[in-house]
């Protein structure tokens, strides 16, 4: 420690800024933990494997910069990283190691400018924790309690920070204290993140994950999110990571933990805190190594059950022109990173559909923001040939729906360059790493593929597998043009479409179908190459082509337009997006928002809850007790709301009829009934104090008496001739409905050991004590007074009675491109469409039901 003192001394120029050295380790020392590398190398590579590669990549909290490394080896092309680190001495090292397009800021991550807002790709860290209070004027002007209570410790400031900086679809990890997910007061900064964002993974890491790293020991988890903004439920899953609950001896632990299978553990045990309070402590049998592997399992099972690749890589934007410069480190309030020019929002980048998703009949797509037709990707070497000009569709984009048919493409004499060279053709959306291409007569792949260009490499084949690409790489470049196009402009291009056809009637003909063992190895080489092969399927040994050979899939060509009435407007509005939709249905009806409203009477109801309109079925179904809870607090403050007020009336009409106490079957035992009524049955029976309590995580009852009493002693006692049963452990069977296992000794068997045989007598008292005691908890619950009884019902009802089946009715569906003519019949069954229609509101499902004839 003395070196150390004296090299600091020697090197920091001047004795403040030596004490400044001092004096930031300090600070750090008690909220800072470094992360094995084994650990972050895990998370990056699942996180590659699973398509999430970023350009953009925020560490909040760099530390010893693990975290920027692992995702920078990660990485399949230039890494755009800014780090905040506020320990002073680290982050001059961190300067110092920079690399290009890397900036460091010596400071608090609150300081980072608001111009990085819906900036970062993926933000990922080892977070501080602890009661550190942060300032942030944003934060503190909010409305938003939920920010306002972020402030109040540094673990849940960087969470909500990190989150606002995230663009849409991006993935924030951060490795963090357990107190975010277990600690009950932390329920309302869960729920905004759950709010805010999809969560693909939590997991717990054991506490001697940082021994080797930290000397330490700590409770920690992994936590990862993708941003959604516009998210209108929460999953199961999401739902029990709000929640935390109380297990016994003071410990909480989060809901999503309740089973173990996210933690990381060999053993689990009970142990005192550093703080002495009483801790889960999960231990794990091998070094770092063994638990990044565990981790690595978890996280791809994990990824790829709730990541959304498609929604990280539809808001994917390249890079910035200008080079990232790392921020000499002069004094701490003057390392400030330049935050990026204000520029238009940039659109999402598009990205092709999966052909499962889209390909076959689905008139949905993935949305894709439109980008001006013609515009080229800035920073990119095209040349003066437009896209049109590439297929020579000659006026295709003046008349998309009638455009001819295009002639073939002239080819181009063959450079007799074998080498590596800058790619100068046109660069299309869809090119990725490697893709495949036809440049300058010559067959090649595309290399280190950058926002700047890329460089063209030439390919050696054989004739066959020339004649291969020379048809496919046409056959793919349509499709995507094809697709694009009628996405963005919701338009049909039938010459293109025509094009498509050709193409694929010239690479079938010779070749055999793309799904032919030998073209699809070849075809697999190619990154968009599982696309091309979604244009064709086989079931049951035929042939069946995609639908965009025959019509748009991106788009409803036939989607109404214009409809009469605000009813029809509104089952049009539930048809395409499955809930009240105003601007939609405005622009159909050609009536404002509140004549709608009037129109549709009872049929819609506005749900303050989510800030907007649903349909009678959907806000009158599921707990509607708690939804009328909700909304009576939320009229106290807002008492001039008439709409909820609306909501509120037929929420309470919904309710299901109350159930009377006198109508209600008690038992013992039952984990809906509190502990201190237990605790008052048990004083009442036995004539001294017990104390019960119960632990939802083991399912178990925990009871003890306190003092003696001659009935738990002497009259409900049951004896056998290895085991006595007092009338403690008859309660205990008493409340989880078992009996004792009561044996006697059968003599002695041929090795002289004792023989246990059940001894039924034994058995049999020891029933019927129990079936006494429960009895007796029954005519007690009814000898209590009426506000005793009041409460037991209230509390059953509010529980168990509160739900009502959401009804759903499809009929408003529509269908296109179902042959109800094959399948014999004029429409669908009204069963059908509210069995289609209960599967979409619920997010997928499978239905078997009785198809019920009109």
């Amino acid at each position: 420690m003395r070196e150390l003192h004296e090299l600091l001394r020697h090197y920091a120029g001047s004795e403040q800024r030596y004490k400044d050295f001092v004096q930031s380790m300090r600070n750090s020392t008690l909220t800072a933990f470094y992360t094995p590398p084994a650990i972050v190398r895990a998370l990056a590579e699942a996180l590659r494997d699973a398509g999430v590669v970023p350009r953009r990549l925020l560490d909040p909290s760099a530390g010893a910069g693990i975290f920027p490394s692992s995702f920078r080896e990660t990485a399949d092309g230039e890494v755009e990283i800014l780090s905040f680190e506020k320990d002073l001495l680290t982050g001059q090292v961190l300067s110092a190691l920079a690399r290009e397009r890397e900036q460091v800021v010596i400071d608090g991550f609150q300081t980072i400018e608001s111009a990085y807002d819906s900036y970062f790709d993926v933000v990922t860290s080892n977070i501080p924790f602890g009661d550190t209070r942060i300032f942030d004027a944003s934060f503190r002007k909010s409305d938003d309690p939920v920010r306002g209570q972020a402030l109040k410790a540094v673990h849940n400031y960087f969470f909500i920070k990190g989150l606002d900086t995230l663009r849409e679809g991006g993935i924030l990890a951060f490795v963090t204290s357990t107190g975010v997910m277990d600690a009950p007061g932390n329920e309302p900064v869960r729920r905004y993140l759950m709010e805010h964002a999809r969560l693909v993974s939590a997991v717990r890491l054991p506490n001697n994950l940082f021994t080797e790293y930290a000397g330490t020991e700590v409770a920690s988890d992994l936590v990862v999110l993708q941003k959604q903004s516009e998210k209108r439920k929460l999953t199961p899953d999401e739902q029990r990571f709000v929640s935390s609950s109380e297990i016994g001896n003071g410990i909480y632990l989060n809901d999503y933990h309740r089973d173990f299978k996210h933690a990381i553990h060999t053993t689990v045990s009970h142990e005192k805190s550093l703080y002495g309070q009483s801790a889960l402590v999960l231990h794990y049998d091998g070094g770092p190594e063994r638990i990044a592997e565990r981790l690595r399992g978890i996280l791809a099972n994990d990824f790829a059950a709730r990541l959304d690749t498609e929604r990280y890589t539809q808001y994917l934007r390249p890079l910035h022109i200008p080079q990232a410069q790392t921020v000499s480190p002069t004094a701490r309030r003057q390392n400030r990173v330049a935050a990026p020019q204000p520029v238009p929002t940039p659109e999402p980048a598009s990205v092709a559909p999966t052909p499962a998703a889209s390909l076959f009949g689905s008139a949905a797509a993935v949305p894709i923001a439109r980008r001006p037709l013609g515009q080229r990707r800035a920073g990119r070497r095209t040349d003066t040939t437009s896209i049109s000009d590439l297929f020579t569709q000659g006026n295709l984009f003046a008349q998309p729906a009638n455009a001819a048919d295009a002639p073939a493409a002239v080819a181009t004499p063959a450079s007799e360059n074998k080498d590596p060279r800058p790619f100068t053709g046109t660069m299309l959306p869809h090119y990725k790493e490697r893709s495949l291409v036809l440049f300058e007569g010559q067959v090649g792949r595309l290399v280190g593929l950058t926002r700047q260009g890329c460089t063209f490499h030439p390919e050696e084949l054989g004739t066959l597998s020339r004649y291969r690409a020379e048809r496919y790489i046409p056959l793919r470049d349509t499709y995507q043009l094809l697709y694009r196009l009628e996405m963005q402009n919701e338009i049909e291009y039938k010459g293109l479409r025509r094009k498509l056809n050709g193409c694929y009637e010239n690479f079938t003909a010779l070749l055999g179908d793309l799904n032919k063992k030998e073209n699809a190895a070849f075809i697999l080489n190619d990154p968009g190459g599982r696309e091309v092969l979604g244009l064709e399927r086989f079931v049951e040994g035929r042939k069946q082509l995609s639908d965009i050979f025959r019509r748009p899939v991106s788009f409803d060509p036939y989607e109404l337009k214009h409809v009469d009435t605000a009813a029809e407007a509104l089952a049009a509005s539930l048809n395409k997006f499955g809930r009240v939709e105003f601007p939609y249905m405005e622009s159909l009806a050609s009536r404002s928002r509140q004549e709608l409203t009037d129109e549709l009477g009872a049929r819609i109801f506005y749900n303050p809850m989510v800030k907007g309109y649903e349909i009678r079925e959907r806000l009158a179904a599921g707990n509607v007790v708690a939804k009328a809870e909700w909304i009576e607090d939320y009229l106290k403050e807002n008492p001039d709301d008439d709409a909820s007020r609306r909501s509120l009336a037929l929420l309470r009409e919904a309710a299901p009829k109350r159930i009377e106490f006198e109508e209600l079957d008690f038992n013992l035992g039952e984990r809906w009934i509190p502990t201190d009524i237990y605790e008052g049955f048990c004083e009442h029976f036995f004539q001294v104090p017990v104390s019960v309590s119960y632990s939802a995580k083991m399912d178990a009852f925990g009871i003890e008496n306190h003092g003696y009493s001659p009935l738990i002693s002497q009259k409900y006692v049951v004896k056998g001739d290895f085991e006595v049963y007092d009338g403690m452990d008859l309660l205990h069977h008493a409340m989880l409905n078992t009996l004792p296992n009561i044996n006697k000794d059968g003599g002695k068997d041929e090795h002289g050991k004792t023989i246990r045989i059940p001894d039924f007598e034994a058995r049999q008292k020891a029933d019927t004590l129990i079936t006494e005691i429960r009895q007796a908890f029954v005519e007690w619950l009814h000898a209590q007074p009426d506000d005793f009884k009041e409460r037991l019902t209230d509390l059953y009802n509010r529980k168990f009675n509160c739900y009502v089946r959401p009804r759903y009715d499809g009929s408003h569906q529509q269908f296109p491109g179902l042959d109800l003519r094959g399948l014999g019949i004029d429409d669908l069954y009204p069963s059908q469409k509210d069995a289609i229609w209960m599967i979409k509101q619920n997010g997928g499902g499978i239905c078997d039901h009785e198809v019920l004839r009109p």
